[in-house]
């Protein structure tokens, strides 16, 4: 059923479709940005930036269109997810620490888009995510078990660096930066330290003026591309992931 003006409306953040057969934009889904009155009263017309593709719209165009061309899609988008659509950036780079409650639920909610057409993988290592069970939870001799999530012992556990115990992938405050972590380089196999660090407290609220510097931090310093565990960006840029909370955007 489509929207109507002052009866039924969507608001920012709301998943919409456009469901006037005779529109070009026809099937175009995607996310509410504003809404906007027409003159003498005549009603109002939505702008939504699209999360799938057509024959005469791309993932991330903006289209406004009148409201009673539009109905709900019939779900609600998370506040992650509707980072990584309104930024652009690939479900390969997820805003959510991997391993969290809020990881997994952002790849379920995704896939569910995905399956109803109204999302257009980036790239195709993010459709195969897509097409993956990550984010679905099994059973296993009566414990819970995330499925297609490996957990590499490269990664996770203990291991020795200068003769110490230490444990891999977990960062700590301290150290000759703001922070540091131990990582098994891939290429010798060998523990390494990793120090980073950036005024993290001062990015963590839920204020403008943090998510604008969580933006600029993750913009200047290309956060979607790091994916090296091993260097000091990776790490400074999920800062927030491991010593705040999972919140949307970069450091």
């Amino acid at each position: 059923m489509p929207y109507q003006s002052h009866t039924w409306e969507p608001i920012p953040g709301d998943a919409v479709e456009n469901v006037n057969t005779g529109c070009k934009h026809f099937g175009s889904r995607g996310l509410v940005l504003s809404i906007q009155d027409l003159d003498a009263d005549a009603g109002k017309t939505v702008t939504y930036q699209c999360t799938n593709a057509g024959p005469s719209w791309d993932v991330g165009t903006c289209l406004t269109k009148t409201m009673d061309q539009l109905a709900p899609l019939g779900m609600y988008i998370e506040e992650g997810l509707r980072w990584h659509l309104r930024e652009r950036v690939s479900l390969e780079s997820p805003v959510y620490r991997p391993g969290t409650v809020e990881y997994f639920e952002l790849f379920r909610q995704a896939r569910s888009l995905y399956r109803a057409g109204a999302y257009s993988p980036l790239s195709e290592s993010e459709e195969d995510l897509l097409q993956s069970d990550l984010g679905d939870i099994a059973m296993f001799e009566g414990h819970p078990v995330p499925l297609d999530f490996p957990m590499q012992r490269s990664e996770l556990g203990e291991a020795k660096y200068k003769g110490k115990e230490v444990e891999l992938g977990k960062p700590k405050k301290g150290g000759d930066g703001k922070a540091y972590v131990y990582v098994r380089d891939p290429k010798s196999g060998n523990v390494k330290k990793v120090s980073f660090g950036s005024s993290m407290p001062d990015a963590m609220g839920d204020s403008d003026a943090a998510r604008k510097r969580r933006k600029a931090f993750g913009d200047r310093h290309n956060c979607s591309d790091k994916d090296d565990r091993t260097k000091a960006g990776y790490w400074a840029c999920r800062a927030t992931k491991f010593f705040g909370r999972d919140i949307p955007g970069w450091w």
